[in-house]
């Protein structure tokens, strides 16, 4: 009767390691085998006057192949993360030279000069660009007229405006009036690209910018 007992309490102690600790690839695996082999001999050396109980081995069973199936899962979703990262590295470096379109309400103004792109859902009959400092101020406005579904490119020169610092802008397109849903965009060439600042790759545009590959909107 003692060994029994010694055996009920090593599965219950292994049990609970299990329940303690953090899944880690490998000492699941070894804990889930442990447990099986003491419930094993458990079973067979039980007391026929006092067998174990069938809800209770079949809760820790159900348990541990829980505990068990979530590290395998873990492992899974690791390694399918690191090959979505070379994928994307792969990608990133494969644009470098090539003209993209990316999605970003961000100005770069060079020499006084600025130029942006916009994608409309619909033809607008009155396109306005409101162009916004860091601080979301309107400092410039003009309108483009009528312009239809696509899209758009505009330029703007910072004169009589400030000529350094962040510029942001916005499209407000309207028709019969109501408005048009409009994409704010910005076309350049890729310079280059640097994973250090991002784990999917940032593209390092030839007009100053520096955005993320998730900001890629059109080849």
């Amino acid at each position: 009767m003692s060994s029994v007992d010694k055996t009920k309490g090593s599965t219950a102690a292994t049990f609970e390691s299990l329940n303690r600790r953090q899944p880690v690839a490998g000492s699941v695996s070894e804990d889930a085998q442990r447990f099986m082999r003491l419930l094993s001999v458990q079973m067979q050396n039980q007391d026929p006057l006092n067998p174990l109980d069938n809800a209770q081995v079949t809760s820790q069973v159900a348990q541990i192949n829980t505990v068990t199936g979530i590290n395998q899962l873990n492992q899974s979703i690791q390694a399918l993360t690191a090959s979505q990262l070379r994928s994307e590295a792969f990608t990133a470096s494969s644009m470098i030279g090539k003209s993209v379109v990316m999605q970003t309400n961000e100005l770069s103004v060079k020499n006084g000069k600025a130029s942006g792109t916009f994608s409309l859902e619909g033809r607008a009959s009155n396109v306005i660009v409101e162009v916004l400092d860091k601080n979301s101020r309107v400092v410039d406005s003009f309108s483009l007229g009528t312009k239809d579904k696509g899209m758009h490119d505009f330029n703007w020169r910072t004169s009589r405006k400030p000529t350094e610092g962040e510029f942001r802008f916005r499209v407000v397109a309207t028709a019969n009036k109501k408005d048009v849903p409009a994409t704010t965009l910005t076309r350049a060439n890729v310079a280059a690209v640097s994973f250090a600042k991002s784990a999917g790759g940032l593209l390092m545009l030839d007009n100053g910018m520096d955005l993320p590959m998730s900001a890629v909107w059109r080849f």
